[in-house]
């Protein structure tokens, strides 16, 4: 299945259809409930059906979030400081968006804008805020780690795999 991923802040403009068609660079000026009914119906007419892809839509509020849903999104990825390629969000932003929302809400887990290379410090919070947002209600995690040389840190990327259990996780576009 196709994943149709829409970014819910106008500092973010791309989107990209992943599966049987990809495009990338279209900017829209921020996403609300009716522009991400339009975009869907839009995708389903023009390029596959509805069922042929799940839409996945980040958010970095509880606004965005709530419109994301109502939009028919099939799932949030949830983060803050979209400007800088996104962040943790807080355990409060998690539990109000989890309580006004009826579908999955994945919490990026990342300390920082910036690179991926994580130092000891910053890898012990990201494995504490994989705990907390498990404990807080997350339906699943985004991560990404890399080495210097561009490669994927295995290492934590299977610590943080092991802390989030039984959590779904989905890699970040680290590269």
């Amino acid at each position: 299945m196709a994943k149709l991923i829409f970014v819910t802040q106008s500092s973010d403009k791309y989107w990209n259809v992943k599966g049987k068609r990809e495009f990338a660079g279209t900017k829209f000026p921020g996403l609300n409930t009716l522009s991400c009914n339009l975009l869907v119906n839009y995708y389903s007419y023009m390029f596959m059906k509805r069922d042929d892809f799940e839409l996945e839509v980040c958010a970095s509020s509880i606004q965005s979030a709530i419109a994301a849903a109502n939009g028919g999104a099939n799932r949030i990825e949830l983060c803050d400081n979209l400007y800088e390629g996104g962040t943790t969000p807080s355990i409060g932003t998690l539990i109000r968006v989890k309580e006004k929302v009826d579908i999955d809400v994945f919490v990026m887990i990342r300390p920082r804008g910036g690179d991926f290379l994580y130092s000891t410090d910053e890898f012990e919070i990201m494995l504490k805020d994989v705990e907390l947002v498990r404990n807080y209600g997350a339906d699943g995690i985004v991560i990404g780690c890399l080495n210097a040389d561009g490669t994927i840190n295995k290492e934590q990327c299977a610590r943080l795999i092991e802390k989030a259990r039984d959590l779904p996780v989905t890699f970040h576009r680290a590269f």
